[in-house]
């Protein structure tokens, strides 16, 4: 009965390990999009100022 109960513990702490280090894994990869999305869209935004800035330089008057 006791060694059945041990491996029973030990198959749980693997399950809740291997759940844990996929969570893990999902979270940094959230994580990194999350960051590459904010640089893109800073990096648009920025683009976009400057061609409005020279759309307004540019433009007669």
């Amino acid at each position: 009965m006791f060694k059945v109960k041990a491996q029973f513990m030990k198959l749980l702490v693997a399950v809740i390990f291997l759940a844990l280090l996929i969570l893990g894994v999902f979270a940094i990869d959230f994580t990194i999009r999350k960051w590459y999305i904010k640089k893109a869209v800073r990096e648009a935004l920025t683009e976009m100022r400057l061609e409005a800035e020279q759309s307004t330089k540019t433009a007669p008057k």
